[in-house]
């Protein structure tokens, strides 16, 4: 599960973040997400400007949703 939201950059103005949420087990790192991100940028799937950076994909128990499911 993954929730990316938009965080203040003094370069851009704004760059995406992610939240991640690993499965139970798993070793995913920041950079194997990111290398998978940019195969589908390599398939011009998605923008390289909406691949957040390393240091910007922060691992997390879980992610806040309402009642009804939204984050």
């Amino acid at each position: 599960e993954c929730a990316v939201i938009g965080v203040p950059d003094a370069r851009w103005g704004e760059r995406p973040m992610a939240f991640v949420v690993r499965q139970p087990d798993s070793d995913v790192g920041a950079e194997d997400i990111r290398a998978e991100l940019m195969n589908h940028v390599s398939a011009q799937r998605l923008s390289k400007f909406a691949v957040p950076e390393a240091d910007r994909i922060a691992f997390v128990a879980e992610i806040p949703k309402t009642s009804v499911g939204k984050i």
